[in-house]
């Protein structure tokens, strides 16, 4: 009886630990793809914000201020430039 007992609660602790250990690999492989498609996001921000740059022939940011920018300041230093290229070509 002791035995079947026994049995039973480590039984019970492996499926817990298999449980967690697939939890933690969901959540790894998703929190990878969110990672990947934010910095494909970042890339294509910063890619474009070097063009209107050039584009607009003004001051230029660096690759390290760049770097250091959040996607959130980077689509608004986007959209910023954008604005200024179109009153420049107005």
């Amino acid at each position: 009886m002791y035995d079947l007992r026994e049995k039973a609660i480590l039984d019970y602790e492996s499926s817990l630990i298999d449980a967690r250990q697939e939890g933690e690999a969901i959540g790894i492989e998703k929190g990878e793809a969110i990672g990947i498609e934010k910095g494909e996001a970042i890339g294509i921000e910063k890619g474009r914000i070097l063009l209107l740059q050039e584009l607009i022939g003004g001051p230029a940011l660096s690759t390290l201020e760049l770097n250091a920018m959040s996607l959130e300041e980077l689509t608004a230093t986007m959209m910023c430039l954008q604005s200024k290229l179109r009153e420049r070509n107005s």
